[in-house]
């Protein structure tokens, strides 16, 4: 009887000692992921900087180096106009990053606005934003009154590669495969601009609230990975916003 009590007990000690295992692992994991760190050696001495901590796993998770380029910064605190106050801020070469651990995750990092800034200072600089959309037309956006892809009055037939680009691009919400319309809001936002041509390059663009969309014209027209890119637009703002170096800020794109 004794003997049995005893082997009832340890049964229960190693259970425990087994629960006890299991929870710190689940507990470290989150842990050892708060704490990555990337860094880019084969692209040394250009890029010195790494990404860490959250900043690192949502770089990871939502597309990496093909979205949102390197690092051009560390991170540290930037001031928020619209806050009020500094956040924790670094700039990549398609993108800024900034935490609000108040946020629940996946917003707890926001990106930039930063084709609504080239946009605000372009417009100022003379850049003519072009006609509204129409709803008669392909991927017409109502919050904006414009058309992804599309302009009226205009023959593009580069259009349905732009809705092709958006749609395929996007934030990690569900961890569905494909990107559903509102990771490709939150990656890219709203069309805030016709689509404007280059008549000697046959090069187009349309700008976007995060960033620019970019058709590099018919040479790369059978190209489906290179034809539509987006622009490196946080090297710009980093460059002639944060540095108000505005020799040429229209430059860029």
């Amino acid at each position: 009887m004794l003997t049995n009590v005893v082997a009832h007990i340890n049964r229960v000690r190693l259970f425990m000692l087994a629960l006890v295992a299991f929870v710190i692992g689940i507990a470290v994991v989150p842990a050892a992921r708060a704490q990555e760190r990337l860094c880019f050696p084969e692209a040394a001495p250009v890029i010195r900087d790494c990404i860490e901590g959250r900043f690192a796993q949502f770089w990871r998770e939502n597309g990496g180096l093909a979205v949102f380029g390197y690092p051009i910064t560390s991170a540290k605190m930037d001031f928020n106009k619209d806050l009020g106050k500094e956040v924790l801020t670094q700039y990549f070469e398609r993108q800024r990053f900034e935490l609000h651990p108040q946020n629940q995750r996946p917003y707890d990092v926001l990106l930039g606005r930063l084709g609504a800034v080239w946009l605000e200072i372009a417009v100022r600089d003379g850049f003519n934003i072009g006609d509204k959309g129409s709803p008669a037309l392909a991927h017409y956006v109502a919050e904006t009154g414009y058309n992804i892809g599309f302009k009226p009055n205009r023959v593009n037939p580069e259009g349905g590669w732009y809705w092709d680009y958006y749609a395929s691009h996007g934030l990690e919400f569900d961890g569905k495969a494909g990107k559903s319309y509102n990771e490709s809001l939150a990656l890219i936002g709203y069309p805030i601009a016709a689509v404007s041509g280059n008549m000697t390059t046959e090069t187009s663009f349309q700008v976007f609230e995060r960033t620019i969309i970019r058709y590099q014209g018919p040479k790369y027209a059978n190209n489906v990975e290179w034809r539509m890119v987006g622009d490196r637009i946080g090297v710009w703002y980093y460059k002639f916003v944060m540095k108000a170096d505005a020799e040429d800020r229209l430059a860029y794109p």
